[in-house]
């Protein structure tokens, strides 16, 4: 199904995993025409001047037409970033001792797992 307006194109239809999904299509100019599957917009150019279009498509896998606010949109992206590190602080072992330089030593050689370059104690890369 497609619904076009003055605001956007909006398209809602089943994936062919059969899930529900919906695209949004904006655009930041102003629309002169619209029909049931078409935005025009006409744009007058000055020579040497630059000019601004903005197309904006959202994606939405759920079939909710409503996308997330930018706040909403923030939070979980956050959450998701803390559960990560979290995730990552759980598997990760850490080693000191009561000599600076051993623990500074430690902290430059000890492999990092995903930090290219990272080398363990032996030399060798992690």
């Amino acid at each position: 199904m497609r619904t076009c307006t003055p605001e956007g194109l909006e398209a809602v239809y089943r994936g062919l995993d059969n899930s529900d999904r919906c695209t949004l299509v904006r655009l930041s100019g102003p629309v002169q025409e619209v029909d049931e599957a078409c935005l025009q917009l006409s744009l007058q150019l000055e020579p040497r001047r630059p000019r601004r279009l903005c197309l904006v498509l959202d994606f939405h896998p759920d079939g909710n037409r409503q996308p997330p606010t930018p706040e909403a949109a923030f939070d979980a992206a956050l959450e998701a970033a803390v559960d990560r590190f979290r995730e990552a602080s759980r598997l990760a072992a850490s080693m000191s001792s009561d000599n600076p330089a051993f623990n500074s030593w430690t902290m430059v050689c000890t492999p990092t797992p995903g930090c290219p370059g990272s080398v363990a104690p032996s030399g060798a890369m992690a």
